[in-house]
């Protein structure tokens, strides 16, 4: 990392995941030995995102990443791919909490607090069915699937 870190994490496999504001993504060991890094996706600008926090969707194997463009990305968890997107945040977002069911791991909960200090709360009954919606809708000028937080 070259930039601050804005999360640390566990894995379910004893791995550890950190992500820092220049939008560096690396899953180390346990031994903390580098076993992959990945760079987020560069805003339609062409400048590096700056990445303010970071969860993990364990069983949907995926990465959130919340950005100072006002959106939230998700990132396969296997090889870092990019998957898709949620823009038009009412305002950046500061922290980024993922949440799911132990009972029923389609049930989820993103929330995102903002720097206007309101927390969004999507819900999501069947997260598998919002990624196959949100991974057809039409990729913008990064080449994401984009699709805007106020359609939800």
């Amino acid at each position: 990392h070259k930039d601050s870190l804005c999360r640390i994490q566990h894995l379910t496999d004893g791995s550890l995941i950190s992500c820092s504001m220049d939008g560096v993504v690396c899953i180390w060991t346990h031994e903390m030995e580098g076993k992959r890094v990945k760079k987020a996706e560069p805003s339609q600008t062409g400048k590096p995102k700056w990445v303010t926090d970071m969860a993990v969707c364990v069983p949907q194997g995926k990465i959130l990443l919340t950005t100072g463009d006002r959106e939230i990305q998700f990132y396969e968890l296997v090889n870092f791919a990019p998957y898709c997107q949620l823009k038009k945040l009412e305002d950046v977002p500061l922290k980024a909490d993922f949440w799911y069911s132990p009972e029923n791991h389609n049930n989820c909960i993103i929330l995102v607090g903002d720097k206007g200090g309101c927390v969004t709360v999507v819900m999501l009954s069947n997260i598998q069915e919002a990624f196959k919606y949100w991974k057809l809708a039409p990729k913008g000028k990064d080449g994401m699937p984009t699709n805007s937080i106020d359609r939800l």
